[in-house]
C-alpha cells in the first residue's frame, strides 16, 4: 500500500527555478511578527489574568502545596487527601515554576508556556529537517494560531506535559526509521524519551495515543521488519520503565490504593461508565457521544473557516511536480492522519470528555496544513491570510479575557484576597463560606478555609463580639451570584466592596 507524500518538491523536483521557488524556500518576516506578538500575548497574560476556579485553579493549588510541604513523590488535594487523578509531571512543572518566580499565576503557569515553545521548537526543527524552514515556519504558526494550543500553552493543566512527551515520541519513531543512519539511531530513542514524559504526565494513555497511530502506519506499510531493525525497542522500553516505574511504585507505597484508582478507575471507568461518579476530585463531564468531533473544529479555530479561503484559486496556483519524490512510498500522510483522527476515534464512544482530548493530534494537523500550504505558489497571499489568522486568535485572546475581568461571575478571589490583604490589620479574621474554591487556597496560601455553609458562619460568629479570637476585626467574603445569606445573619455584616465575584462584608456588633 503507498501513500502520496506529503514532503514539499526540491529544487530538482520543481519547475525551472524563479523568483516564486526562490521566495518558497524563505521564511516570511510578516509570519515571524504576526507570531512574535501572537507570542508577547500570551507571555503578559500569564500575570495578568486571575487563576480560576476551578481546573486551573486546583491544579495551581495542587503545585503549591507540593512547594509548600516539599514532597515531590505524592501531590496532595487536600489536607491528608492524596491527589490520584493524574501522575505528578505537570505538578512538579508547576511547583518549580512557582519556587523561581513565586507563588502567584505567572510562576505557577510559566513551565506551561515554556512546554509549548519546546513543543513548537520540536516541531520546528522536525519539518526543517524533512522539508524547508519556511514550511517549519508555517507549521509553527498553524499550531500556535489554534485556539485550544493557544490557550493550554500557558494554562495551569496537564495537558501541555503530556503533549510535550507525545510530539517528542511521534517525532522519534518517524525520523528513526527516515533520517539519515546517523541520526536516525539517535532520534529513535526519542520514541521512549517521549513516551516515559507521557506516562509521568498523564499515565498509560499515553501509550495508547501514540502506539495506535504507530501501528497504523506499520500495517498499512508493512514496515514491521525495518521499524524492528531501526529503533531500540529492548533498550528503549527499558529506558522508558527506568524513567516512569519508580515513582509509580513510590506512590503506591506512601499511599496504596493509588494504583487501582488510577489505573482502572480514570483509564477505564471515566470512559466507559456514562456518569461515572467515582471521581474523587470533580463530576464527570458528559457529552452526547461523538461530540469529540465538534470539540476538533471548535479546537482549530480560527482555522477552521480561514483556511478554506485558500483553496479559493489554489488550482491554477499550485506548485507542478515533473518527477516522482524519492520518498513517495513512505506514507507519511497516514502516519500524520492517523495522529490528527485517533484521538478522535479514541474517544468517539465516551461522554465523559474535555475538548482538550484532542490537543495530541494538533502538532500533525499544523504539519498537515503547512504541508498542503507549501504547495500554493500565492506565497504572499498565504503569509498574509495566516498571519490575519494569529491577529484574530491574539484579538479574540485579549478580548475574552478582558470581558471576564470585568464580568462579576468570574470564580477568583485573588482581587478580594488582596483587597483584604491591603488594609489587614493585627488580629484581623477572613472567612469564605460555601464549597470548596481552589483559588481561595492559592491565592491565600492556604490560609483561609472556607465554612461549608451559613448555619456553619453563624456558629463561627460570637454574637456578643464583632471581633475574631484574635482581638481584630471580622470580614466575610460572599460568591456573589450564589450566597445569600439569611436576613438576620446578613443583619450582622455591613457590605465593604465587591470585588469582582465576590462581595466583602465586615461582621458588626
Amino acid at each position: 500500500m503507498t501513500h502520496p507524500p506529503l514532503r514539499a518538491p526540491r529544487k530538482s523536483q520543481a519547475a525551472p527555478a524563479n523568483p516564486a521557488n526562490a521566495e518558497a524556500s524563505g521564511t516570511s518576516t510578516l509570519l515571524w511578527a504576526a507570531l512574535g506578538l501572537l507570542l508577547l500575548v500570551r507571555l503578559l497574560s500569564l500575570a495578568l489574568v486571575h487563576v480560576e476556579d476551578s481546573s486551573e485553579a486546583r491544579y495551581a493549588e495542587i503545585g503549591r502545596r507540593m512547594l509548600d510541604l516539599n514532597d515531590w513523590i505524592t501531590p496532595w488535594f487536600d489536607d491528608g487527601v492524596p491527589f490520584w487523578g493524574k501522575p505528578p509531571l505537570h505538578t512538579w512543572m508547576t511547583a518549580a515554576g512557582m519556587g523561581v518566580f513565586g507563588i502567584h499565576g505567572f510562576g505557577a503557569r510559566l513551565p506551561h508556556f515554556l512546554a509549548g515553545l519546546f513543543v513548537s521548537l520540536v516541531v520546528w526543527d522536525w519539518q526543517c529537517r524533512e522539508r524547508t524552514a519556511a514550511s517549519a515556519q508555517m507549521a509553527v504558526a498553524l499550531l500556535w494560531g489554534t485556539a485550544l494550543f493557544y490557550l493550554c500553552a500557558g494554562a495551569v493543566l496537564t495537558d501541555m506535559a503530556l503533549l510535550t512527551g507525545l510530539v517528542l515520541a511521534m517525532r522519534g519513531f518517524w525520523r528513526g526509521l527516515h533520517a539519515p543512519p546517523a541520526q536516525g539511531r539517535r532520534e529513535g530513542w526519542l520514541l521512549f524519551v517521549g513516551l516515559a514524559i507521557g506516562l509521568l504526565a498523564k499515565g498509560p494513555i499515553a501509550l495508547v495515543l501514540a502506539g495506535a497511530p504507530i501501528m497504523a502506519w506499520l500495517i498499512a506499510t508493512r514496515g514491521y521488519a525495518r521499524a524492528w531493525a531501526a529503533l531500540p525497542w529492548l533498550r528503549g522500553t527499558l529506558l522508558m520503565f527506568i524513567v516512569s516505574a519508580p515513582w509509580y511504585l513510590l506512590a503506591e507505597l506512601k499511599t496504596p490504593g493509588f494504583l487501582d484508582y488510577f489505573l482502572i478507575g480514570e483509564h477505564w471507568r471515566r470512559f466507559l461508565v456514562p456518569g461515572w461518579e467515582g471521581d474523587r476530585y470533580g463530576n464527570a463531564h458528559l457529552e452526547p457521544r461523538g461530540t469529540i468531533w465538534l470539540f476538533l473544529l471548535l479546537a482549530c479555530l480560527p482555522w477552521t473557516f480561514m483556511l478554506p479561503l485558500l483553496a479559493w484559486g489554489r488550482g491554477a496556483n499550485r506548485v507542478m511536480v515533473t518527477s516522482p519524490s524519492p520518498r513517495a512510498n513512505t506514507g507519511e500522510g497516514l502516519y500524520l492522519w492517523a495522529w490528527v483522527v485517533w484521538p478522535c476515534v479514541f474517544f468517539s464512544a465516551s461522554r465523559n470528555i474535555l475538548w482538550t482530548y484532542v490537543l495530541p493530534g494538533l502538532p500533525a494537523l499544523a504539519i498537515l496544513g503547512a504541508a498542503w500550504l507549501a504547495r500554493d505558489t500565492r506565497y504572499q497571499r498565504r503569509a498574509r491570510l495566516v498571519s490575519l489568522g494569529l491577529l484574530v486568535t491574539a484579538a479574540l485572546f485579549v478580548g475574552v479575557t478582558t470581558k471576564r475581568a470585568a464580568d462579576d461571575r468570574v470564580k477568583s478571589a485573588k482581587e478580594v484576597i488582596a483587597a483584604f490583604e491591603a488594609q489587614r490589620q493585627a488580629g484581623d479574621e477572613l472567612l469564605f463560606v460555601g464549597h470548596r474554591q481552589f483559588s481561595v487556597a492559592f491565592y491565600g496560601h492556604g490560609r483561609y478555609k472556607p465554612l461549608s455553609d451559613f448555619e456553619a458562619l453563624a456558629n463561627r460568629l460570637d454574637p456578643s463580639a464583632a471581633l475574631s479570637p484574635g482581638g481584630g476585626r471580622r470580614f466575610v467574603a460572599l460568591r456573589r451570584w450564589e450566597t445569600h445569606p439569611p436576613a438576620a445573619l446578613r443583619a450582622r455584616m455591613q457590605h465593604v466592596a465587591f470585588h469582582q465575584g465576590y462581595e466583602l462584608l465586615e461582621v458588626v456588633r
